[in-house]
């Protein structure tokens, strides 16, 4: 009987344990939490947008007033607000940013909203609707349903100890009843003990959890790939956008070149002879150096033969001697003016200057210094200046550029593309573009193609940064050598949508798209074809169509938000 027992006790289940740090489920992924936004309301007519989101406390309600067209901020309007035919106070905060402070907009329910504006001379009447939700019953806790399920476990032990007693008398007549009786207690109190967990891991049961409102006042990515964005989060992106039309731009074809120094307004300091270089005061001129035209930059000291160092001084001894003997004959014969023939007298003075002149010229040969001069004005760009230095001859020491003059060179396959050019413009690796002026195309051809110089006439700016700065500065940072993008604009035309260069940035798989702006808080990518214009335009020829509001300042940042 005891073995009988003994068996059916082990055949019983047991209560299951479970402790924190791993996952008991399935192997599917739990849901995540939802993500709810704060309590708001969104209207909009052709000329603004306004947003209206609830306080976390509930103590108020803030307005954000936008352009329709251009996501700008409407400062200082006047803005009338109404709930449910209740008027509302509103306090102009600054940049477009609008308060009302009213705890009677967190009670649950749905009212009207009626807002009217003022703006710049633009009246309008915008409806929406504010949609309070009641929060949800806090769940009950589970301490009760365990404190029951321990009192079942020692009710199992207190039978197990009458079982206990009990084997003590199985001898007894009736023993063997008693002993079935007291296991059939203490199987019902083990079958009624609970499972015991604890920890904050995931069992796989597949529920959401809801997380507290104004969660996800955050820039997040939805499930379909758009993008939510408050209006505090676009306010510190500095999003704007563009109504797309759709219109006719010159194709353009994109050459690569490179920068040259503007032939007319650069130079280059040559030795004309050997000999060795010394500085000009003790200094030589160095890199970015402005020097005027004509400026000394260093000095040439000739080096001849030896040979030729002692023939000349030879040279030179004899015409000392020769000009003595000059010297002495018109001595002679400037006292005797009156009975000497006055030719006779200048012909010998005639005679001594010549032989001075000849010894003063080779003189100046055998020892003097030749001076190297700058030819133009300009800046240094390269110097090969050493004290003591032997420069041969046509050895390049300096090499000047004007800052605020360049050319630009490309190399063109189609000889007939230059007579089909509208306009030129150049763009550097950082981004920079200029306007290019055609100069001429070459008739020999270079690894296969022609060369086509132009002009770069100005950098491409904004009016306001062209009138506060000078050409100069607006090249600065430009380079001989450096590599270039040349947007060539023909006659030919192709149908599009004319945005900004930065609306178009790359998504996850690196294609090209842009950011539509389908409500106040909703962005959308579409990908799409496009050409460049020039240097700061493209015209995107398929994926848009006209009225669309497109992201042009801050699509960058857009396609990070994960």
């Amino acid at each position: 009987m005891i073995r009988l027992l003994a068996c059916l006790l082990a055949l019983l289940p047991a209560p299951a344990f479970a402790h924190g740090g791993e996952d008991h489920g399935d192997g599917k992924a739990s849901a995540a939490a939802a993500v709810v936004a704060a309590p708001r309301f969104e209207t909009a007519s052709g000329d603004f947008q306004l947003v209206g989101i609830l306080d976390a406390d509930g103590h108020g309600l803030t307005l954000y007033l936008d352009r329709y067209a251009s996501n700008e901020p409407v400062a200082g309007a006047r803005l009338a607000l109404e709930a449910d035919g209740r008027p509302l106070a509103v306090v102009d905060t600054g940049d477009g940013v609008y308060r009302v402070d009213d705890a009677n907009l967190a009670a649950p329910g749905s009212r009207e909203i009626i807002a009217s504006i003022d703006a710049d001379g633009v009246q309008d009447v915008l409806l929406g609707k504010l949609a309070v939700v009641a929060p949800a019953a806090t769940a009950p806790a589970a301490g009760a349903g365990a404190v029951a399920g321990w009192w079942s476990v020692l009710g199992a032990a207190a039978a197990g100890l009458v079982v206990g007693l009990l084997l003590g008398r199985l001898r007894a007549p009736g023993g063997a009843a008693a002993l079935a009786g007291a296991a059939l207690v203490a199987t019902a109190a083990w079958q009624a003990a609970p499972a015991f967990a604890h920890g904050g891991e995931d069992h796989g049961d597949g529920q959401a959890v809801a997380a507290p409102a104004g969660a996800g006042d955050a820039p997040s990515r939805l499930a379909d790939a758009s993008l939510f964005v408050p209006k505090p989060a676009q306010r510190l992106l500095g999003l704007r956008t563009r109504l797309t039309a759709s219109g006719d731009t010159p194709r353009t074809q994109v050459l690569p070149g490179h920068l040259l120094a503007d032939p007319n307004r650069s130079g280059r300091v040559q030795a004309t002879q050997e000999g060795r270089i010394e500085p000009v005061d003790g200094a030589f001129p160095h890199i970015g150096q402005h020097v005027e035209a004509g400026e000394v930059l260093a000095w040439l000291v000739p080096l001849a033969a030896r040979l030729e160092t002692s023939e000349r001084q030879a040279q030179l001894a004899e015409l000392d001697s020769q000009i003595r003997l000059a010297e002495r004959r018109l001595a002679r014969l400037q006292p005797l003016a009156g009975s000497v023939a006055a030719g006779e007298i200048d012909a010998a003075r005639t005679e001594l200057a010549g032989l001075r002149e000849r010894r003063t010229a080779m003189g100046s040969g055998l020892a003097a210094r030749e001076a190297l001069r700058a030819p133009v004005a300009g800046v240094i760009s390269h110097t090969a200046l050493v004290a003591g230095q032997l420069a041969e001859a046509r050895e390049t020491l300096v090499e000047i550029v004007d800052p605020a003059a360049w050319w630009a060179e490309a190399r063109v396959f189609d000889a007939t593309l230059p007579t089909r050019i509208e306009r030129a413009f150049a763009e550097t690796q950082d981004g920079r573009a200029f306007a290019l002026e055609l100069r001429g195309v070459g008739f020999q051809r270079r690894s296969q193609g022609l060369p086509m110089q132009f002009r770069v006439v100005d950098a491409l700016a904004a009016p306001a940064a062209a009138d506060a700065r000078g050409t100069a500065q607006r090249l600065a940072g430009l380079s001989a050598g450096e590599p270039l993008r040349i947007l060539v604009q023909s006659r030919e035309q192709v149908r599009g949508v004319r945005l900004p260069r930065d609306a178009v940035t790359r998504g996850a798989n690196g294609e090209p798209v842009v950011f539509v702006q389908t409500a106040a808080e909703r962005f959308v990518p579409v990908r799409v074809r496009f050409e460049a214009v020039d240097g700061v335009d493209v015209v995107v020829t398929s994926g848009l169509a006209g009225g669309e509001r497109v992201v042009t300042v801050g699509a960058a940042l857009l396609a990070q938000v994960r």
